[in-house]
């Protein structure tokens, strides 16, 4: 249990990442911890908050921890979403900006507001065993 920090999702279907909204920069899906909230259960609960998706906490794998100046742990989890949950609507909370789904091979790290996000992209796309440490995408496609 915890109560400091927080967790996100790196939510993937098909090549796509589920993010986010921000201006004109994306986040991961996630927040902070409630007292006495695991990691585990803070990322289910901000991911059905943010989305309306319901992730089934055994297919969801640790990819990243980050401890920041504050001394708050932050935890990153992949999911791999299935056919029938990729298809189902999604529904956020009122008040909260829809999830876009973007290409997640395509995204460069301008685009997120925090670097620990860029790494926890980089390990998902080291997980599902693609290097693209020599891909430099068009500014015009990210």
């Amino acid at each position: 249990m915890n109560g400091k920090g927080g967790a996100a999702v790196v939510i993937i279907y098909d090549g796509m990442i589920l993010l986010r909204p921000q201006g004109k920069r994306f986040q991961l899906i996630g927040g902070k911890s409630h007292p006495n909230e695991s990691f585990l259960n803070t990322a289910k609960r901000e991911t059905s908050e943010e989305s309306g998706l319901t992730l089934d906490p055994e297919r969801m794998e640790l990819i990243h921890t980050k401890k920041d100046k504050r001394n708050r742990r932050h935890t990153f989890f992949l999911y791999r979403l299935n056919e029938t949950e990729a298809n189902s609507n999604l529904v956020p909370a009122k008040g909260t900006k829809k999830p876009l789904w973007r290409h997640l091979f395509l995204l460069s790290g301008k685009k997120f507001f925090w670097r620990p996000y860029v790494q926890a992209i980089q390990r998902a796309r080291r997980i599902l065993n693609t290097n693209l440490l020599s891909y430099n995408p068009s500014p015009a496609l990210t």
